[in-house]
């Protein structure tokens, strides 16, 4: 089928053309293909199927299909590879326009005369007089130099680079591509000793000014002629050309490059990294691999172009294999040439040949480099392009280039002796040049373990082609825990490296994050410096501008990062120096328990979740006497309360709860006559997991009413009761319940006499004479200490008997056949059971150990509980699938990759919200495995299940009133977490609202700060309607997520009296909350009508939104179900519509003391 594969390419090209205009801002792909990723073919006569004519495959094209699943892991795979190198690449009717220019640079610098030799500084007050500064770098010549600069007409020019070998790719950001002319200076203006004390440079600084002078008068090429400097760094200057024209159609520059011949005098074997090549006077110079690769990287790139023609020649996969793996490092910030995103990782600008090489290390292998050091074997050449990209992946993932430096095969007789190179390195095949050198540890670090999370994800993901190739990952609220901004300007560079790094900020950024790795240690697995690359700079600026803030992004392992103490070397040890040395007076002796006597650094007197920042704050401040602030935003204002004391004192009082509970003895009569098998906790506060720690609350009358009146709530901590099995339970199901009355009568009884100071209370529910057969009360106890407990008991024979009752077996209730009335009753009580007494303490006991094997998961859902509040959506979302989705980026990642900080983690479940597709999609929640691990994908049977079931779920709803799928290992339908919401319309403002907030932090983050109060405070402006509550009479209004600490104080003088019962009250009163009772009651009463959105936790408003429906005419009928009003201009079939005035009055009534003015807001329908 020739003519349908050619289509079929074509129409692909198409459709992923608008979404892969850029790929740093690809979200979708295909539009035009189906689920499957293939292209409908039109066309009978290619489609026998549409004709009528059934015509099997035939053997070719099955093999294809076959070779293609092997090669690309699927066949849709391969079809979006296919689409997107097109559209990366430049397209061939723009290339004329940018050949047409390269033809006539060629020939003007061809055409050029000599200028003849002279003094450096007399050279460049020459060329000053046409506004053009020579770019010398450090050490800049002096009025003693006795050497000359001079210029001669080009030896040789040559197109390198990617483009030359039509490999290049589009670039972030709108940068421009780049076209790379290599210019050979040469070899008679250089002398043998021209690589001392930056003379090299100096005549090279000189020879580009001048090709940049005699390019700007000329017209006819009609550029403007800059200078760029990669990496900030003035020896690596090179002369950028910009069209000025309009007519191009490419966006694209070229770069004049000034390369050393290969005849050139200037001895190879002088620039090995060991060699002083700059000269300070002093007896003994330090070596400089610094200056001498910078030297050596002059004489690279047309040996390398050579190179990577005869690589593609050897391997035909190479060159898409090589446009893949630079757009996916271009996607993660390495290498972004032009960017000025944050999130650009420093000392990667300018290194594209380092793509190709390790492509080149894959193919022709790698030289042995000593005894046990480890040696790749070449790949086959036959592979594909994504097998290519992946081992290149796997190269860059389990090789730390950092230990174990990697050498390229040699070319011919290059010189080859692995003693000459420190790590980290990986040697070209020439030999001379280390691609590694200047690249901090910290970036390799980052490279390395996005290498590795990519590996994963090709792995088990059931579409990794976007998260790969299309999304922009230079975000820093997802990628860092931790970031950190460093003004360089004030910062002292080390004196050992400043000449070698050529100028203060360099050496600052390879000497400042290896300091912070080291005193991070084990707390953090990547340091990574994040540099923006320099922008163009006039011709008349010679040197680049030196960047004023270097930004750390740190990933920190949750398990060590808050760790109080640091335990270093014996005193009397070699290595205590170094130690003392690095923490200066933090530095102290100390015994520790097991009888050591060790060096240590004590973290005491700050926040545990503050010590990483204060260890770099510290170091810092130490060795570089800089003082750094916090870019990434800190949460624990938003999570902790003022003056409280965390968890410990609500664990601990349960505890003791379930202590004096096990005390009650059957035998003797004290409490019920059945052993406590067991107290399960429910509550998220019991899992750590509430928004807020539970608060301790004064339960004397007098210290109560000192308190704050938005202080006042008592939350109460449930909890299941578990009672031995006894065939003396009623199998009458309301029988059943009264004697759980009973039982928790007998309890209360018994706690009143062994908890001093507590108060017990049996409650019922507000419905409970409307459930006789559910489980329907409770029992709340309040202790001295301030806490609230509400038990309930499990009874293990009433899920049989509710069950008996819905397949209409004896016993039943009271009679022989249950009605159907009856059956819907035991239906809901039975699921009742099963959310309350068996899916809540699964999820509970499943998601207190997530929390201790991930320390920073509770944190991430608290967080996501507070944002879900502030944005008036938590009441719509069951607590449980909260929790369940907070927990995806913990339980889908390796230990080393899942996020170390809860800013970290809640940005990540906010890019979950966003991109998921729930209408289309379930959400596959995977658990931990028993060791901590994590399992990976789910059993491809649960997983069937799963799709199976949600899309019976669709079909039976297609309304979406459960808008939410959440499949688990234990619940494989996906609704046990769901089924009180959120609805569609929820759903969506969840979806809205998380791609507003995802922005937000991004931009902010670039931006340098991230405000809290922007990124919780909720717009009203969407409602109908708003409603005001008045906060001084809220007993939660202190929890408030934009509450001022400074509202937390008591009344009066401590020993001032107060009159008991003054507000209406006589003490404490669990969970009584005015506030979400009231709300509880808008929706109950206008459900149809309004839909209201409220924050529980100290929300003074609420917002309401009119159901469409009502807002319509209708015909007149009794039980509308809303309080209507005439439509006017129809008097003989009059119809009525939604009173919204007089439904606002009831609302105000309703809400009589709380509510204390309502808006009512016009909103643009258009």
């Amino acid at each position: 089928m020739p003519t349908a594969t050619k289509k079929r390419k074509r129409d692909g090209s198409h459709a992923a053309s608008d979404a892969v205009s850029s790929v740093d801002d690809g979200n979708e792909l295909l539009e035009h293909a189906d689920s499957d990723g293939d292209v409908p073919m039109a066309d009978p006569a290619q489609n026998p199927i549409a004709t009528g004519k059934k015509k099997g495959l035939s053997v070719n094209e099955m093999r294809n299909i076959k070779q293609n699943a092997q090669l690309f892991n699927s066949n849709t795979f391969h079809f979006q590879i296919e689409s997107l190198l097109p559209n990366v690449s430049p397209k061939p009717s723009h290339v004329p326009h940018v050949e047409k220019l390269m033809h006539g640079v060629h020939d003007h610098l061809m055409s050029l005369k000599d200028i003849s030799p002279q003094h450096p500084l007399e050279a460049a007050r020459m060329l000053a007089k046409h506004g053009i500064a020579v770019p010398y770098p450090l050490p800049l010549p002096t009025e003693d130099t006795n050497w000359k600069v001079g210029f001669k007409r080009p030896s040789d020019i040559s197109v390198v680079g990617s483009w030359g070998n039509k490999m290049t790719v589009k670039r972030q950001d709108g940068a421009p591509y780049g076209v790379d002319i290599a210019v050979e200076m040469p070899a008679d203006l250089f002398q043998e000793k021209d690589y001392l004390n930056s003379r090299f440079f100096h005549k090279r600084a000189f020879y580009l000014a001048a090709l940049a002078d005699s390019i700007k008068s000329n017209d006819a090429l009609d550029v403007e002629v800059l200078y760029d400097s990669a990496d900030h760094d003035a020896r690596k200057t090179c002369l950028v050309l910009k069209p000025r024209s309009s007519s191009s159609k490419l966006n694209a520059v070229i770069r004049i490059i000034p390369t050393l011949a290969p005849t050139a005098p200037i001895p190879a074997a002088r620039l090995s990294p060991s060699n002083a090549n700059l000269r300070t006077g002093e007896e003994t110079s330090q070596p400089t691999p610094l200056y001498n690769s910078s030297l050596a990287l002059s004489r690279l790139p047309k040996p390398l172009l050579l190179a990577i023609h005869a690589w593609a020649q050897s391997a035909p996969a190479f060159g898409d294999a090589l446009k893949l793996l630079r757009v996916w490092a271009a996607q993660r910030g390495f290498g972004a040439a032009g960017s000025t995103r944050a999130g650009t990782v420093a000392g990667f600008a300018g290194r594209g040949a380092l793509w190709a090489n390790v492509l080149g290390a894959l193919i022709a292998g790698e030289e042995e480099a000593g005894k046990g050091a480890r040696k790749r074997k070449p790949v086959g050449r036959g592979l594909s392009s994504y097998q290519l990209f992946k081992a290149a992946l796997d190269f860059l993932a389990n090789r730390d280039l950092g230990k174990e430096p990697a050498y390229m095969k040699r070319s011919g007789d290059a010189p080859f002796d692995q003693q000459l190179f420190t790590a980290p390195a990986f040697v070209d095949p020439s030999g001379t040049v280390n691609l590694l050198s200047g690249i901090p540890q910290g970036s390799l670090d980052l490279l390395r373990h996005e290498a590795r999370a990519t590996l994963r994800h090709l792995d088990t993901a059931e579409d990794p082609f976007p998260s790969t190739f299309l999304r922009d990952c230079r975000g820093l609220p997802t990628r860092f825990d931790l970031v950190l901004s460093v003004p360089l300007a004030s910062a002292r560079p080390p004196s050992s490296t400043l000449l070698d790094a050529g100028s203060a900020h360099l050496a600052i950024l390879t000497a400042l994050p290896a300091l912070v790795s080291r005193a991070l240690g084990d707390r953090a697995y990547v340091v990574a410096p994040l540099l923006p690359a320099p922008s163009f700079r006039a011709l008349s600026n010679a040197r680049p501008a030196p960047p004023t803030t270097l930004l750390l992004g740190i990933r920190l392992d949750p398990t060590n990062a808050t760790r109080l103490v640091d335990h270093g070397p014996p005193p009397e040890s070699d290595d205590a120096e170094a130690f003392r040395k690095l923490w200066g007076s933090k530095a102290e002796t100390r015994r520790f328990k097991d009888g050591r006597i060790v060096e240590s650094v004590v973290w005491e007197g700050v926040e545990r979740s503050s010590i990483p920042f204060e260890i770099v704050h510290h170091v810092l401040r130490l060795h570089f006497g800089v003082a750094t602030h916090v870019v990434s935003p800190t949460y624990e204002r938003v999570l902790g309360r003022p003056g409280g004391d965390g968890w410990r004192g609500v664990m601990t009082a349960f505890e003791g709860m379930v202590k004096t509970l096990k005390l009650m003895d059957p035998e003797s009569g004290e409490g019920v006559p059945l052993s406590l098998v067991s107290v399960l906790p429910v509550a998220e506060g019991l899992r750590y997991l509430s928004p807020l720690p539970p608060r301790a609350i004064p339960i004397d009358p007098e210290s109560f009413e000192r308190l704050e009146t938005g202080e006042r709530y008592v939350e109460p901590l449930d909890a299941i009761l578990v009672f031995e099995q006894s065939g003396r339970w009623p199998d009458d199901l309301a029988a059943v319940q009264k004697m759980k009355l009973v039982f928790l009568e007998r309890i209360a009884s018994f706690l009143s006499t062994h908890l001093e100071g507590s108060v017990s209370h049996v409650a019922l529910d507000h419905d409970a004479s409307e459930r006789e057969i559910e489980d329907n009360c409770s029992l709340e106890v309040l202790l001295q200490e301030g806490y609230a407990f509400r038990f309930r008991i499990y009874h293990n024979r009433e899920a049989t008997l509710l069950q008996r009752v819905l397949e209409r077996r004896p016993p039943a209730l009271r009679g022989s056949a249950p009605s159907p009335k009856e059956q819907e009753a035991a239906r809901k009580a039975l699921a009742l059971h099963s959310a309350r007494f068996v899916a809540a303490t699964r999820h509970h006991s499943a998601l207190a150990a997530l929390h201790h094997a991930r320390p920073t998961y509770s944190a991430t859902a608290r967080l996501l509980k507070r944002w879900l509040a502030a944005h008036l959506l938590l009441p719509h979302v069951p607590v449980q699938a909260v929790e369940l989705i907070a927990t995806l980026p913990f339980v889908t990642l390796p230990a080393d990759q899942v996020p170390g900080s809860a800013g970290a983690g809640f940005a990540s479940v906010l890019n979950v919200f966003k991109d998921w597709d729930f209408a289309l999609n379930p959400l596959f929640i995977p658990s931990l495995a028993e060791d901590g691990g994590v399992k990976g994908k789910f059993d491809e049977e649960k997983h069937k299940n799963g799709l199976d079931a949600f899309k019976n779920m669709r079909a039976r709803d297609p309304g979406m009133r459960i808008a939410w799928c959440l499949c688990t290992e234990e619940d494989a339908e996906g609704v046990a977490s769901t089924t009180a919401g959120p609805s569609r319309l929820v759903a969506e403002r969840i979806r809205a609202v998380a791609k507003a907030s995802s922005k937000y932090l991004e931009e902010s983050s670039d931006g340098g700060a991230v405000d809290l109060t922007t990124l919780f405070t909720h717009p009203t402006d969407d409602y109908d309607f708003v409603l005001h509550l008045d906060p001084k009479v809220l007993p939660r209004a202190s929890e408030f997520v934009l509450a001022p600490p400074s509202s937390a104080k008591s009344k009066g003088y401590a020993n001032q009296p107060v009159v008991v019962g003054a507000d209406d009250t006589s003490g404490p009163m669990v969970d009584f909350d005015p506030a979400a009772m009231f709300f509880a009651d808008l929706r109950r009463v206008y459900a149809g009508v309004a839909e209201f959105f409220f924050d529980p936790l100290g929300g003074c408003v609420v917002g309401g939104v009119w159901d469409p429906s009502v807002r319509k005419a209708h015909n007149f009928r009794v039980f509308l179900g809303f309080n209507s009003a005439t439509v006017p201009g129809n008097v003989k079939k009059p119809q009525v519509t939604l009173n919204e005035g007089a439904t606002l009055s009831e609302m105000e009534r309703m809400g009589r003391g709380i509510v204390s003015r309502i808006v009512r807001q016009t909103r643009d329908e258009s």
